[in-house]
């Protein structure tokens, strides 16, 4: 999945963000750094992202015991995240990927709704296509059916600032892929998933020089989400 747009209100720091990640022709960047002080919300609008990903199933489960840091004590607005996500040529020509998408619309955009009310300690999730007007029944949710079947073509990871590597030979028993790749954001004991990430990616990605090296090398340096 590839980030569009991002709409943050009352999260930590972030009272109204609001973050544009496409070119001027509409197609998504392909890389997008923040750089920032510590303690401005760069972790915060990562974080963002990827609860706006997981959907209302996963949601509660990625941001775990964090979700009570996630709004200022003294804060007594909801927390709101609003975005849009796009997708590959290759997802939106295959059926497998988005089974519940209307095949006479050509809008693959998703888009996804989170909510966090004043006093309560549970995350609301929704999302719908971009070309249906309101939000489907849970059923027919196309992001929670993507996190309930762990499709391929829906993928997301995200690295925290802790950065704790996983033991030397051993890979990180991901049960939930979908959701376990993003839990270094919130959990920082949570080891960091290993570059074999990159199996994701086709051969002609994986064909370009020091990539690799340089993803390799940020795992150490930065905290990111792909």
């Amino acid at each position: 999945m590839y980030i569009h747009k991002l709409k943050v209100q009352n999260l930590r720091r972030l009272k109204n963000l609001s973050l544009n990640f496409t070119q001027s022709d509409g197609s998504p960047r392909m890389w997008t750094v923040l750089i920032g002080e510590n303690g401005t919300g760069k972790t915060s609008i990562l974080q963002a992202i990827s609860l706006a990903a997981a959907g209302s199933l996963r949601v509660n489960d990625l941001a775990g015991s964090a979700f009570a840091h996630l709004v200022g004590r003294r804060q007594k607005t909801e927390l709101k995240i609003e975005a849009e996500f796009g997708f590959t040529p290759s997802s939106r020509s295959n059926p497998k990927a988005h089974p519940l998408h209307d095949r006479k619309s050509d809008d693959f955009t998703l888009v996804s709704e989170v909510t966090l009310r004043h006093k309560e300690t549970s995350i609301l999730a929704k999302a719908r296509y971009g070309y249906q007007q309101d939000f489907p029944l849970p059923e027919n949710n196309p992001l929670d059916n993507a996190r309930s079947k762990e499709l391929a073509n829906w993928f997301v990871i995200g690295y925290g600032v802790q950065r704790v590597l996983p033991e030397a030979g051993r890979i990180p028993d991901l049960v939930r892929p979908s959701v376990d790749r993003m839990k270094p954001l919130f959990d920082s004991a949570y080891p960091l998933t290993s570059t074999s990430f990159l199996s994701h990616f086709g051969q002609r990605q994986k064909k370009i020089p020091g990539l690799f090296e340089n993803i390799e090398k940020s795992h150490h340096q930065y905290g990111y989400l792909a």
